[in-house]
């Protein structure tokens, strides 16, 4: 979302939450709790994945991803 018009489409339309995973040990703390159990349900566990992006309707059910 680095252009301006896209970023605005989205954050109008969408509600977007960041998930904060794979920290390294010092930061930790940084990381959401259950933010990898999320993941894991849509994704592999794969440092190589990041980042990625789920579209999900107002009941959580996965549109895209």
């Amino acid at each position: 979302m680095n252009d301006a018009i896209i970023k605005k489409i989205f954050l109008d339309n969408y509600v977007a939450i960041h998930f904060t995973v794979f920290e390294f040990p010092e930061n930790k703390k940084m990381e959401l709790p259950g933010a990898t159990e999320f993941r894991k349900l849509y994704k592999s566990n794969n440092k190589a994945d990041l980042p990625f992006w789920l579209v999900m309707d107002s009941k959580g059910n996965l549109c895209s991803g």
